[in-house]
């Protein structure tokens, strides 16, 4: 008998195809910057995520637990995402910086699209979501550590 286990690298290349063919995704940064995202699995920390290279979604690998003693399986990863937008707008007395909310977009259009897929194999089991509007302005990531759950196949194979 092999032990049921599924590698993490098919997965998130599952993943980055999903992003990839998304026509909702497409639609957003075409609309909004002009162009397709660039899609990774992972990234290099020198890269600058600027103007030219963004809009850009990154997948990365995590962790998993998975036992022939556990009702369910578990399987992490993140996704990250980064917009450019150097505009702030100032609205009756307030400033606001328009790029946090494409960032905002983006990243809930990424939800929208795993876990439309994820529903018919796995149970999306948390999200864990930032944006960070400070530090790389006039760059907006953001980032999610997902969790999905596949139920234990005991003598079976496990599949997603």
């Amino acid at each position: 008998m092999n032990y049921p286990t599924i590698a993490l690298y098919p997965l998130i290349e599952k993943v980055a195809g999903l992003l990839k063919n998304s026509a909702e995704i497409s639609e957003f940064c075409v609309t909004n910057y002009g162009k397709n995202p660039k899609i990774s699995i992972g990234y290099n920390k020198k890269l600058r995520f600027d103007a030219a290279y963004n809009p850009a979604i990154m997948v990365l690998p995590g962790t998993k637990n998975e036992g022939l003693n556990r009702d369910a399986n578990t399987y992490n990863f993140t996704i990250g995402w980064c917009v450019t937008k150097d505009v702030i707008n100032d609205i009756d007395g307030i400033s606001i910086l328009p790029g946090i909310e494409q960032c905002d977009q983006l990243g809930q259009l990424i939800i929208n699209c795993f876990c439309e897929e994820f529903k018919r194999r796995a149970e999306v089991d948390t999200i864990d979501y930032e944006i960070e509007p400070v530090e790389m302005y006039p760059q907006f990531p953001g980032y999610m550590d997902i969790t999905i759950r596949l139920p234990s196949a005991i003598g079976g194979k496990l599949e997603f």
